[in-house]
C-alpha cells in the first residue's frame, strides 16, 4: 500500500527535471525514477476570428438570461451591447491580433 508520493526538483546537474520518490507501507523508500519531459506537441489550428466571436456570443446567452431574471438589464439590450463590443473588437484590435497570430504560425513552422 502506498503511503505518500512526493515530487521534488533535482539540482542543476539534472536540468531541473522532476524526480519521484515514495514510501511503501513497510516504510522503506523505493528507488527514484526520472520523469521524462513530453515530446513537443503539434500546434493547434487557429480558429477564424468570426467563429470565435460567434461562439463567445452564444456562450453569453445563458448568463445574460440569468442576469435578466435577477433584475438585470433586459436580455435583448444586454446582448445587443455585447454584439457591439464584439463587432468593435473584430474590426479593430481583434483583427490586428489575429493577423499577428497567423504571422507567428509561419515563423514557428
Amino acid at each position: 500500500m502506498l503511503r505518500f508520493i512526493r515530487l521534488h526538483t533535482v539540482g542543476p546537474s539534472h536540468s531541473g527535471r522532476l524526480m519521484q520518490s515514495y514510501s511503501t507501507a513497510a516504510g522503506t523508500s523505493s528507488s527514484t525514477s526520472q520523469v521524462k519531459p513530453q515530446a513537443r506537441l503539434p500546434r493547434l489550428p487557429v480558429p477564424k476570428l468570426d467563429q470565435t466571436i460567434r461562439r463567445y456570443l452564444t456562450s453569453l446567452e445563458p448568463f445574460l438570461l440569468e442576469d435578466e431574471s435577477r433584475g438585470g438589464m433586459p436580455f435583448e439590450e444586454a446582448y445587443a451591447l455585447r454584439q457591439q463590443w464584439a463587432s468593435d473588437f473584430e474590426n479593430g484590435l481583434g483583427k490586428v491580433l489575429q493577423e499577428r497570430l497567423y504571422g507567428m504560425l509561419f515563423i514557428l513552422k
